[in-house]
């Protein structure tokens, strides 16, 4: 049974449409269809790598904040100067692998453990599904558009594997955050009631800032 409000919300609206496009596919074995689930597919990695980078961004920006190099990398933006000496800023298109590895390590040292293991044969995997998703997308041959019943493993193996770890790493990062909000309340605490230790220690951390 389906769940209606989980139904509505990206997350699901994603899932929900790369779900029914693997059921017709799989009560039509033709190439059309397989072609379908494959961009259906792909839709619902990207939306979930895309909130899981948005996740990961407000988890490290609330706990420490971001780095100049840090922001600029999440809003794929570089910086120039021209010929006339005047600085210019240009949109950066980041490959998808490489933004989503950059958002793991990120999400890896604030957890200070791994998370995924980019040697392995997962790792592998969800590329060759790229490459796959690619061929289809952007055509040289008649035989580009052919998919494989291995193909269409690999690109199913691709969709559970990235949500089961947008989902692991999601989660680690709200209990980072839960944690860090945790600490805060404990030191407010500590000052409304006037603990010497934690006053003298406030006192210190503004000293070191002036």
């Amino acid at each position: 049974m389906i769940n209606n409000s989980l139904g509505q919300t990206f997350c699901g609206v994603l899932g929900y449409d790369a779900l029914e496009a693997m059921i017709k596919m799989e009560a039509n074995e033709s190439q059309p269809a397989r072609r379908d689930f494959v961009r259906t597919a792909f839709a619902a990695i990207e939306g979930w790598l895309w909130l899981y980078r948005q996740n990961i961004q407000e988890m490290v920006a609330s706990i420490r904040g971001l780095t100049p190099l840090e922001r600029s990398a999440f809003e794929e933006k570089s910086f120039g100067i021209n010929e006339t000496g005047q600085l210019k800023e240009q949109e950066r298109f980041v490959p998808l692998t490489a933004m989503f590895r950059f958002v793991v390590k990120l999400a890896e040292k604030e957890f200070g453990e791994r998370l995924i293991d980019f040697s392995s044969a997962d790792w592998q995997n969800f590329n060759h599904a790229i490459r796959i998703r690619n061929r289809i997308t952007h055509p040289k041959t008649i035989e580009d558009l052919n998919l494989s019943k291995q193909d269409i493993e690999l690109v199913r193996g691709a969709l559970l594997w990235a949500f089961a770890n947008v989902v692991t790493g999601s989660e680690q990062a709200q209990l980072a955050l839960t944690n860090h909000i945790g600490s805060m309340r404990e030191v407010l605490d500590s000052l409304a009631t006037g603990n010497a230790e934690t006053m003298a220690l406030y006192k210190a951390v503004l000293n070191s800032d002036s």
